[in-house]
């Protein structure tokens, strides 16, 4: 398997021709502003145990980043999503880390394209 990209290039092309360079503008905007909550909540949920509250934060940073081709961390957010109960101890502290990793590195990116540099 090839490694996940932070952010896929085919994707934002195809959110390219759907609606211009506005339109990626706009996807990225509204990506900034509501999943970096919805990190913290998952990585709260996480460290009070309460994994319904993680479940619902990832599903949505799950859905995000698979909108504007972010491969790692929707990667991350659906192992979070799919874990079962009895690997929930044991698995998820380094998943949220890695997540919470991939997504600052997303973000970033993210930055940069919106002020016009290349990451």
């Amino acid at each position: 398997m090839a490694e996940l990209q932070d952010l896929n290039e085919d994707i934002i092309e195809k959110l390219r021709k759907i609606g211009g360079d506005k339109f990626v503008d706009e996807m990225f905007d509204l990506f900034l502003e509501h999943v970096p909550a919805k990190v913290a909540a998952a990585v709260a949920g996480a460290n009070a145990g309460d994994f319904a509250v993680v479940e619902a934060a990832v599903h949505s940073v799950k859905s995000s980043s698979g909108n504007i081709g972010a491969e790692r961390v929707f990667d991350i957010a659906g192992r979070i999503e799919m874990l079962e109960a009895s690997e929930v101890e044991k698995s998820l502290p380094p998943l949220i880390i890695e997540l919470e990793g991939a997504f600052s590195r997303l973000r970033g990116i993210l930055e940069k394209v919106e002020k016009g540099t290349k990451a």
